[in-house]
């Protein structure tokens, strides 16, 4: 009821222009501040009509002027936030209907858009994906397509099996595209859409991204020269085994370090039986040294691979550290993004 009311408030000094959409907004509880709205930044500018927006608060409003044919996900801080946290944690859809953005300063995620797709996020895609949680999910609305879960993906797949037209699940779809890559549940949902939403730019965009992507669950990996402990060019391929696990990794990644006892773990308990882990490091090069120092302290006795300057993997879309990618004998992919947890479990119906 309050952000209705707030709507009201706000209706007579909406207006609207020829070229841009004028969207009138209020910052709860800021007088005076400046606000940054802006594209998600771990998604290719291409998918954007919109660049990042400078706008001053007054009297707790602020007016924006963005061109708008499609619907944009765009995050918000406060200027005085850059260089200490990245984004405000909401997730606000604007389009061509927004007419008012509603920010609460003391509990963002109460923050919300009056418009089409804004309306959509708040009063169907909330109450489906909290439908879905059970007592052990603790994560929030914000922090859903950041995390690096299988069942985030399933639930979006079926948010769009329900709501084919919805450009909720197609920006999260982006955007897990490109954090996480390709897995055979992103390219199904991908197809889930209607053909109003395949005819949108951004669809094709993604379409093309991964109808044309080195790595898939399913094909074989592809060829990649690497150098090894000696510093001398050779490819992943020549190594052989039932199953290979591709460990991308750099030296001061911390989730990275505190893996590798669990990984020795895994690694004492499989290789015998035909698991071959193969760590390839996207060590720049000052610190090459570091790497080969840290090989050899010994708690690491498996094979290894540095990509100089991450640019293989770069081509891979790995840009989430340590990354796992299972492949079978044949070298072809398994996983692309396989939890140790998962791996474990695999392995044990494998390979016992």
């Amino acid at each position: 009821m309050i952000r209705y009311i707030i709507f009201l408030l706000l209706l007579p000094t909406l207006s609207f222009s020829q070229t841009k959409k004028v969207i009138h907004g209020k910052v709860i509880g800021v007088s005076k501040d400046t606000l940054m709205i802006y594209p998600d930044r771990s998604i290719p500018k291409k998918f954007y009509e919109i660049e990042e927006m400078i706008t001053p608060i007054d009297d707790e409003t602020f007016t924006v002027s963005p061109k708008i044919t499609y619907p944009q996900l765009v995050y918000t801080i406060f200027a005085k936030d850059q260089g200490y946290v990245l984004n405000r944690p909401k997730s606000f859809f604007v389009d061509e209907t927004s007419t008012a953005i509603v920010i609460n300063a003391s509990n963002w995620e109460d923050s919300y858009v009056q418009g089409k797709t804004g309306n959509e996020y708040e009063e169907q895609f909330k109450l489906f994906i909290n439908g879905q949680k059970t007592k052990a999910d603790n994560y929030s609305l914000y922090s859903l397509p950041f995390l690096k879960d299988a069942k985030v993906d399933t639930l979006l797949f079926n948010y769009s099996k329900s709501n084919p037209d919805s450009f909720i699940s197609l920006w999260f779809l982006i955007k897990r595209y490109y954090q996480f890559g390709h897995s055979e549940i992103r390219e199904k949902h991908l197809q889930q859409f209607s053909d109003n939403v395949k005819k949108n730019k951004i669809w094709q965009l993604l379409n093309e991204d991964i109808s044309n992507a080195l790595l898939k669950e399913g094909e074989l990996f592809p060829p990649m020269q690497l150098l090894n402990s000696n510093l001398q060019s050779h490819s992943l391929t020549e190594n052989t085994g039932k199953y290979f696990l591709l460990d991308f990794w750099f030296t001061s990644c911390k989730p990275c370090l505190e893996a590798i006892p669990r990984l020795n773990d895994i690694y004492k308990k499989f290789n015998n039986s035909g698991l071959e882990i193969i760590s390839v490091s996207v060590a720049r090069d000052p610190t090459v040294e570091k790497w080969l120092k840290r090989i050899m302290e010994g708690d690491m006795p498996w094979k290894h691979s540095l990509d100089l300057n991450g640019l293989n993997s770069e081509k891979l879309f790995v840009k989430n550290f340590p990354r796992y990618i299972l492949l079978d004998e044949n070298w072809k992919v398994i996983n692309t993004d396989i939890t140790l947890d998962r791996l474990e479990t695999f392995l044990n119906d494998k390979l016992k």
